[in-house]
């Protein structure tokens, strides 16, 4: 079984991997990228399912007429729908102000110098899929695609996990479930990478140094994982005696008048 992200499985690394002979029997777990969108809506079509019945708590699984052997499990994250929200709509009001901004100037310009601006503006915020503009007579002349945004918004959060695995062999809990698990994943590249073991930067000029090297960080993180798995009941239960030892400010004795002193005194009334 392999299990990678939307960037990884695309559609053509699942044809390569098919046509491996090592790759027999082979089953494989990703997710539809937002460039999929397309292939999404016409899914969903086909299945009656629309983008409002993504649910925050369940998962819906569909299949494919035209791609027998997949399953699709759906499901919304509404922390990651907040969040994509929130982001293009930041990214469109900055848009806004920018092409009102070059629309807003007193002298015409060339086409050319608009549409360099407004593809400069376009490749930073990459809100031109929500966006209709033109060059009229040496002015820009824009609008925002409402409807565009609506249908992103409708879809923020939306996840469709795709599978070959048969539905007796995992369900669509635990599809989804072996999906999120690439976390930690990207959790120990990223330990490899800048934490701990730093990966990075690499001195060595030839393959072979290069590969032992990765090898070795590898074998390191390998050690360090199985390490802190033997020692977490050992850690968990050291922070339950710390926990159970500490004294709250409640339980602590108040001391004596007869233990104060005159300068403790005059502290404590200033």
């Amino acid at each position: 079984m392999l299990v990678g992200d939307r960037g990884m499985i695309t559609a053509s690394n699942e044809e390569k991997l098919a046509a491996l002979p090592e790759a027999e029997g082979l089953k494989i777990i990703s997710a539809l990228t937002h460039r999929q969108m397309v292939e999404l809506l016409e899914l969903l079509e086909r299945t009656d399912y629309q983008p409002e019945l993504f649910d925050d708590h369940n998962i819906i699984e569909i299949s494919d007429p035209t791609t027998p052997g997949h399953r699709y499990c759906l499901y919304r994250n509404p922390h990651s729908a907040a969040r994509e929200t929130t982001t293009r709509e930041a990214l469109l009001q900055r848009t806004r102000e920018e092409l009102t901004r070059i629309s807003g100037r007193k002298k015409p310009a060339g086409a050319e110098l608009i549409g360099a601006q407004v593809g400069k503006l376009l490749a930073k915020t990459k809100m031109g899929k929500h966006l209709n503009w033109r060059v009229v007579e040496g002015r820009l002349e824009w609008s925002i695609d409402e409807e565009s945004v609506a249908a992103a918004k409708a879809l923020d959060g939306c996840y469709i996990i795709k599978t070959t695995v048969s539905a007796e062999a995992m369900d669509k809990d635990q599809v989804v479930s072996r999906y999120k698990s690439l976390s930690r994943v990207e959790q120990a590249f990223r330990n490899m990478k800048t934490v701990s073991l730093e990966m990075r930067p690499i001195h060595h000029k030839t393959d072979q140094r290069i590969r032992a090297h990765v090898f070795l960080c590898m074998l390191a993180y390998y050690l360090q994982w199985h390490l802190k798995q033997r020692l977490a009941p050992l850690f968990a239960a050291q922070a339950e005696s710390l926990s159970s030892k500490t004294i709250q400010p409640k339980d602590r004795p108040s001391p004596s008048p007869a233990s104060w002193k005159p300068s403790r005194v005059s502290a404590a009334i200033k």
